[in-house]
C-alpha cells in the first residue's frame, strides 16, 4: 500500500510540475503583444498611415486612364535578343552614336524589328498619363523586368532613328523611355519604385546620348522639361515607406500566428546547429530559429525597435533634400548599429536595409532630373551661340524659366567651361554636402563633361 502510494503520489508531483512548468513558460514564450509594440502600433494608427496591406487604398481610375492594360499586351509581344547580342545591346545604351560598331548596329537594327509590334504598343501605353498595375490578394509586384526592358528598347529604337537621321522620331521614342517611368509612379513599393529609377535612368543617359547629334525643337524640350517635372516627384518616397512597414506587421503577425507553439524550440535548437554537417543545414536552422524567434517577447520588442526606426526614417524622408541629407548619415549608422546587436535586424531586416539607401536613391535620383534639365539647357545654348556660357544664370530667361539650385546645398550647381566654350562639367556635390571635384566613384553625382558636338550644327 505504501509503495503504490508512493508511485502515485510520484505522478502526481511530476505531473504538477509540467503544469506549473507550462504555466510559467507558455505565457512568456507565446505571448500575443507586448506594450512596446502595443504602443508604436497605436502611434502609428494615430497617424493615419496603414498598419496592413489592407489599409493601402488606392484610387481606382477606368480602363480608358489606364495603361496598364495595353503594357501587359506589350509584354506579351516582347521578344528576347538572342544570348550573343546581349552584352553588345547593353554596351550602346548611352554611348555616342559615332562610338558603336557596324556589329553593334545590327544587332539594334535585328532586335528593334523583332519588336515592332510591342514598340508600336508601348507607344501607346507610354501617352497614357497613368498607370495602375493589378496587385491582386498577394500584392504581387508589377512584371519590373519588362518594364525596365522597356525602357531600353525605346532607346534603342531612338539611336537607330538618330543613326538614319529621323529627328522627331528618335526624340519621341526617348520621350516615350522617359514615360515609362509614370508606369510605376503610383506604385508605392520600394521594388517598384528602384526599377522607376533605373528605367529612367537608362532614357536620361540616352537623352545625353542623342543631345550633340540632334537638334532639340522648342515643342520637344517643353515636353523634355514636363516629363522630368513627372519623373523628380518624390512624393511616392513617403507612401513606399509606409507601404513597406504595413507589409513588414502583417508578416511578422502571420509568422507569430503559425510559429507560436514551436517557439519553445527556439531555446532548445541552439545549442547543435554550429555543428550542422554542412553550410544548406546551418542555414536552415538559423532561419527555422529566426522564425520562432519573432514569436517571442524579446522578437516583438525588436520588432518596436524596427517600428520606431522605420517613423524616424519616414520623418527624415519628409524633410527637404537638404535637411534630409544631414540627417541621412545619423540614420545610416543607426542601422548598423541595431543590425549588429539585434537579432532580429540580422535576421529580419536584411531585406529592409534598403530602408536608409533607399532614401538616398531618391535624393539623388531628383538631383539627377535636375541636372539633365540643365545639361539639356547647356547644350541648347552652345547650338544657338557656338559655346557653353560662362554661368548658368545664363540660361534664364531665354531657355529655362530659373536655374534650379543644387538639391543638397541649396546653392547654385558647381559648373565650369573650359577655355574656348567648347567643353564644360557640371555637377552636384552630392549627400555628404562636400565638391570632391565631379569625380565618379565619390558622392558628386556629375552630369559628367558637356562634351563638344561630334557634327556641326547644320546636320
Amino acid at each position: 500500500m505504501t509503495g503504490t502510494d508512493g508511485r502515485v503520489g510520484g505522478r502526481a508531483a511530476r505531473s504538477g510540475l509540467v503544469l506549473l512548468m507550462l504555466a510559467v513558460c507558455l505565457p512568456s514564450c507565446s505571448p500575443r503583444s507586448t506594450p512596446a509594440l502595443d504602443a508604436e502600433l497605436k502611434r502609428i494608427r494615430d497617424s493615419g498611415a496603414p498598419v496592413s496591406c489592407a489599409d493601402i487604398q488606392r484610387k481606382p481610375i477606368s480602363d480608358a486612364e489606364n495603361a496598364a492594360p495595353i503594357y501587359l499586351q506589350a509584354f506579351s509581344k516582347m521578344v528576347d535578343a538572342p544570348s550573343w547580342d546581349r552584352d553588345m545591346l547593353l554596351d550602346v545604351l548611352g554611348a555616342r552614336l559615332e562610338d558603336i560598331s557596324a556589329k553593334e548596329w545590327a544587332a539594334v537594327k535585328k532586335h528593334v524589328a523583332a519588336n515592332r509590334e510591342a514598340l508600336t504598343l508601348l507607344h501607346r501605353a507610354t501617352a497614357v498619363p497613368r498607370c495602375q498595375f493589378d496587385w491582386g490578394a498577394a500584392m504581387r509586384l508589377p512584371r519590373l523586368s519588362e518594364m525596365r526592358g522597356s525602357a531600353r528598347l525605346l532607346c534603342w529604337e531612338a539611336l537607330l532613328h538618330a543613326k538614319d537621321g529621323r529627328r522627331d522620331q528618335a526624340w519621341a521614342a526617348c520621350l516615350a523611355g522617359m514615360r515609362v517611368t509614370r508606369a510605376l509612379a503610383e506604385d508605392p513599393r520600394f521594388l517598384s519604385q528602384g526599377c522607376r529609377h533605373a528605367a529612367g535612368g537608362t532614357a536620361l543617359a540616352e537623352v545625353k546620348a542623342l543631345l550633340p547629334h540632334l537638334q532639340l525643337s522648342a515643342s520637344v524640350w517643353r515636353e523634355v522639361q514636363a516629363t522630368l517635372d513627372e519623373m523628380e516627384q518624390r512624393d511616392i518616397l513617403l507612401q513606399s515607406m509606409n507601404t513597406a512597414r504595413a507589409g513588414c506587421i502583417d508578416y511578422f503577425g502571420e509568422l507569430r500566428q503559425r510559429d507560436s507553439r514551436a517557439v519553445l524550440n527556439y531555446r532548445r535548437a541552439s545549442w547543435w546547429f554550429p555543428f550542422s554537417p554542412t553550410r544548406g543545414a546551418e542555414v536552415a536552422v538559423r532561419r527555422r530559429m529566426a522564425l520562432r524567434f519573432v514569436a517571442t517577447r524579446s522578437g516583438m520588442r525588436s520588432e518596436a525597435k524596427y517600428l520606431r526606426f522605420m517613423a524616424d526614417a519616414i520623418s527624415v524622408a519628409a524633410k527637404p533634400t537638404a535637411k534630409a541629407a544631414r540627417e541621412y548619415a545619423a540614420l545610416e549608422a543607426r542601422y548598423e548599429e541595431l543590425s549588429q546587436s539585434n537579432e532580429f535586424f540580422r535576421h529580419f531586416f536584411t531585406p529592409f536595409s534598403a530602408v536608409p539607401r533607399f532614401i538616398k536613391d531618391v535624393l539623388i535620383w531628383e538631383t539627377e532630373c535636375r541636372l539633365a534639365r540643365i545639361g539639356v539647357a547647356l547644350e541648347l545654348h552652345r547650338r544657338r551661340h557656338g559655346r557653353y556660357p560662362e554661368t548658368l544664370d545664363v540660361l534664364a530667361p531665354s531657355i529655362l524659366e530659373h536655374v534650379r539650385p543644387d538639391p543638397f546645398t541649396g546653392k547654385s550647381l558647381v559648373y565650369s567651361v573650359d577655355d574656348d566654350g567648347k567643353g564644360g562639367m557640371l555637377y552636384s556635390v552630392g549627400i555628404n554636402g562636400e565638391d570632391d571635384g565631379g569625380v565618379r566613384g565619390k558622392d558628386d553625382i556629375s552630369w559628367g563633361p558637356c562634351p563638344p558636338s561630334p557634327r556641326s550644327d547644320d546636320d
